[in-house]
């Protein structure tokens, strides 16, 4: 059975994801802070990366969990350019990190 265009697609942007260097990332290190420039995105290769936010009161609020295969943090493609929460490794983290440009590229070359 013959896999639809879509698929292949996804195939050849992870490949190319998967060329940027690797970060790793250990327990309880920050891939991003609130503030950061919000100009790449992470691929999550291996690990679990949680996304949280703290109140004015110091109580920390969950939002997300990210593990292996999981894209997040791509707030280029809105219009807010800085980081409004924290993203950290709940183990070893390998990831990816890909730029707005390279992201822009990756979309010329495959629409």
């Amino acid at each position: 059975m013959k896999k639809p265009a879509s698929f292949a697609r996804q195939v050849i942007v992870v490949v190319l994801i998967n060329r940027q260097p690797v970060l790793i990332f250990y327990p309880g290190e920050h891939l991003f802070r609130d503030g950061d420039l919000g100009d790449y995105l992470f691929l999550v290769r291996e690990g679990t990366v949680k996304i949280s936010y703290f109140t004015k009161d110091g109580q920390e609020h969950g939002l997300n969990i990210f593990s292996d295969g999981n894209v997040f943090g791509e707030l280029f493609l809105s219009q807010r350019r800085h980081r409004i929460g924290y993203a950290k490794a709940l183990d070893r983290v390998i990831a990816c990190r890909l730029t707005e440009e390279d992201f822009l590229a990756l979309i010329q070359q495959f629409p």
